[in-house]
């Protein structure tokens, strides 16, 4: 996806004021710790932009592998690698697991 569509979409999202309001009520809730709303929510108006579904695979694939490395620093996107998703994942199975009855 070309640079300045991105940064478009990036700048219709924010005016629209729904980044804001979204992280307001997100703030301060716990979980593990992830991508910032912002970024999910560009990379799910990117998907949408794009392709006929938009869902969180679609907005990570187009982040990662449909942006230009120079616009990801800007957006301070770092793909997770790897041992940060296993990490992730044992966080999120470890916290989300049922205790004893």
């Amino acid at each position: 996806m070309a640079d300045g569509k991105v940064m478009k979409l990036r700048r219709t999202l924010h005016q629209s004021g729904v980044v804001e309001m979204i992280e307001a009520q997100f703030e301060g809730l716990p979980g593990p710790p992830g991508y910032p709303v912002r970024l999910v929510l560009l990379g799910l108006v990117c998907a949408s932009y794009e392709r006929t579904s938009s869902n969180l695979d679609d907005a990570f694939e187009i982040m990662t592998f449909g942006t230009s490395e120079r616009l990801r620093a800007h957006l301070s996107f770092q793909p997770a690698t790897s041992r940060t998703r296993m990490r992730s994942t044992r966080f999120t199975t470890a916290s989300t697991a049922p205790g004893p009855a």
